[in-house]
């Protein structure tokens, strides 16, 4: 309804705690251009069944040719500073689908 009333091409809309998604509903968030967002927390609860319902294993994962480059760069390492730090971890980049979307002036 929100994208009928003010339709945008990159709208970013996310579903948070998306953990079982069938083909048919990877089906309707394609059509829709929605994220489908889930904690990784929810793999060791879930496991087998996490791992089945989110597919992609062949295109996603890690970052070597024919993968898709889904990747943050950040400009300090979150697990070699103090946690009070973490609040000013900045983003240096981030790429979607080997392309750059977002470059830090």
């Amino acid at each position: 309804m929100a994208l009928k009333e003010a339709p945008r091409e990159d709208h970013r809309h996310r579903i948070e705690h998306c953990c079982y998604v069938t083909p048919p509903i990877q089906r309707r968030l394609k059509e829709l251009g929605v994220i489908d967002a889930s904690a990784n927390g929810f793999l060791h609860e879930l496991g087998d069944a996490y791992k089945a319902n989110r597919g992609e294993e062949d295109i996603k994962g890690s970052i070597e040719p024919g993968k898709l480059a889904d990747l943050v760069v950040i400009d300090k390492d979150p697990l070699n500073i103090p946690n009070d730090d973490l609040k000013n971890v900045e983003t240096v980049m981030t790429i979607i689908d080997g392309k750059i979307v977002y470059r830090r002036r």
